[in-house]
């Protein structure tokens, strides 16, 4: 008996609903984020760490808090990490800047499912503002 009264009260909220409605809903259900190429090959979202550059790990966000993560863009609090190669990329040490924002956005249509495309990471270096920028187009893995 309390079986077909929950039946009941699930096809009356369901016939409530517009068509719309419950197409949004399912479509919702059903779409993936938007995400990222990692260097294994594996689309990631909200990754805490990040390798940016694949061929030598220079660059790269660790403990990344994400504030925003939607469609168009995701927004976070990181530290950036990278070798800035001085005086060459061998004998020099990585730096990190703590308290660097970072953002994605740019999502593209890829074989891989829809991915952010470009990246801006602001931080500072001796008390200087600084802006990295980092663009997957034209990877041939993208």
């Amino acid at each position: 008996m309390k079986t077909v009264r929950r039946l009941a009260l699930v096809t009356t909220l369901l016939a409530g609903l517009s068509s719309g409605a419950l197409a949004n809903i399912t479509a919702g259900a059903a779409s993936s984020p938007t995400r990222l190429l990692s260097c294994a090959n594996a689309t990631v979202v909200r990754p805490s760490n990040f390798v940016l550059t694949c061929a030598d790990g220079y660059t790269r966000l660790v403990a990344t808090r994400w504030s925003i993560w939607s469609s168009s863009e995701a927004v976070g609090a990181t530290t950036f990490v990278t070798n800035l190669c001085t005086p060459n990329c061998v004998s020099s040490q990585s730096s990190r800047y703590t308290h660097a924002s970072v953002r994605l956005f740019a999502p593209s249509a890829t074989r891989h499912g829809t991915l952010f495309s470009r990246l801006v990471v602001h931080y500072r270096a001796r008390g200087v503002a600084k802006t990295f920028t980092f663009s997957w187009l034209g990877d041939p893995a993208f």
